[in-house]
C-alpha cells in the first residue's frame, strides 16, 4: 500500500474522518463487505507503520465464521475496492485458529529510500563514500542482540526492547552513466544496481523515476535495508537519521580514504557504543515517506 493514501497505519483511530480511514480500518471494512461478515472483525498485523509509511509485503490475519470458498475471486473483489491503486492484496491462505500475524512472524524487513537531488548533492564519489560508511556502521550491529530503546520513540508496549539484526546495509543506486565507476570500498564490488541487495529494486526505482516529470533532477538514491526479529516504535527512522549523522561525521574527520579504512574499527565501535549506551541525543526520526515495510517472514 501507498502510505501517502492513509492518515495512519495499523490503529483504528476514531479521531480520523470516516472517509479517510487508517490502513487497518480500510482492510477491515473491505474484508467485511466483500465476505459478507456481520460479526465484529479484528484484523491482526505483522508490522505497524506510521502515517505516510508504505509497504510492499505486509501481512494481516483475521478470523471469521464465514467460509471463503473462492480465494481468487475474493482477492479480485478486494482489489476492486482500490481503483486508484493505493492498496493491493497479493494472496490469501487458510491457517489454523492459533495463527496471529503479529506473533507468527520470525522477522521483518524494512527498506528506507533517500532520493538524492542534483541541486543538493552532485558529488558521486561522496555519495558512495556516505553509503560505504553507513553500510559499515550497520554491519557492526548485525547478529548482536542489543537494546535499541535509545534509538526509538521510547514508548514501548513490547515485553522486551532487545532486537537482533539478521542483516543490515546501505547502498547507493546511481544513474547509468556513473554506476560502473563506483566501487564499494569494503569489498571492492560495483555499487550500481545490485540485484542481491534488494531484488528488483533497481528496475523499480528507474520505472518510478522515469514517470516523474522531475526525473532529470535526481542523482539516484541511498537505500537502507534492515532485517530484524523485531522493531521498536520509530526505531528504523531514528536509526537512519543516527547512521547518516555518524557517517557524515566520519567523512569529515577522515576525509582521506586510506586513513578512514585504517581506522574503521574505531568508528564502527563508536556507533555500536551509541546503541549500547542508549544515547538519545539529537536523534530525530527521518521522514516517514522514505520508509517501506518490504517483507515479513512467517513461522
Amino acid at each position: 500500500y501507498n502510505g501517502n493514501s492513509f492518515p495512519g497505519g495499523y490503529e483504528i483511530n476514531p479521531s480520523f474522518p470516516p472517509d479517510n480511514p487508517t490502513v487497518q480500518g480500510t482492510i477491515t471494512d473491505h474484508i467485511k463487505n466483500v465476505a459478507g461478515i456481520s460479526h465484529k472483525l479484528w484484523v491482526a498485523t505483522a508490522g505497524r507503520t506510521d502515517a505516510k509509511v508504505s509497504a510492499k509485503g505486509a501481512l494481516v490475519s483475521f478470523a471469521t465464521r464465514e467460509h471463503i470458498d473462492d480465494h481468487d475471486s475474493f482477492i479480485d473483489e478486494l482489489n476492486n475496492c482500490f481503483p486508484g491503486g493505493e492498496m493491493m492484496i497479493h494472496g490469501i491462505r487458510e491457517v489454523n485458529s492459533s495463527f496471529h500475524a503479529s506473533f507468527g512472524t520470525t522477522a521483518r524487513e524494512y527498506i528506507y529510500i533517500l532520493p538524492v537531488l542534483k541541486s543538493e548533492f552532485n558529488d558521486f564519489s561522496r555519495l558512495q563514500d556516505l553509503a560505504n560508511v553507513s553500510d559499515t556502521l550497520l554491519s557492526a550491529v548485525v547478529a548482536e542482540e542489543l537494546d535499541y530503546i535509545g534509538i526509538s520513540s521510547g514508548k514501548v508496549k513490547t515485553a522486551t526492547t532487545l532486537c537482533k539484526f539478521e542483516n543490515a546495509g546501505c547502498w547507493y543506486y546511481g544513474s547509468d552513466e556513473n554506476e560502473d565507476s563506483l566501487q564499494n570500498e569494503n569489498d571492492g564490488s560495483k555499487s550500481g544496481v545490485v540485484s542481491e541487495v534488494v531484488p528488483g529494486f533497481g528496475d523499480c526505482w528507474r520505472s518510478v523515476i522515469e514517470r516523474d516529470e522531475h526525473h532529470n533532477e535526481y542523482n539516484g538514491c541511498l537505500v537502507f535495508k534492515v532485517k530484524s526479529d523485531r522493531f521498536l516504535r520509530r526505531m528504523m527512522r531514528k536509526m537512519i537519521n543516527s547512521v547518516l549523522m555518524d557517517a557524515s561525521n566520519v567523512l569529515e574527520m577522515h576525509s582521506d580514504k586510506d586513513d578512514r579504512i585504517a581506522r574503521k574499527d574505531e568508528w564502527k565501535q563508536k556507533w555500536q557504543e551509541r546503541v549500547e549506551t542508549k544515547d538519545r541525543s539529537g536523534n530525530d526520526a527521518a521522514p516517514p515517506e522514505g520508509l517501506c515495510l518490504w517483507r515479513v517472514d512467517v513461522l
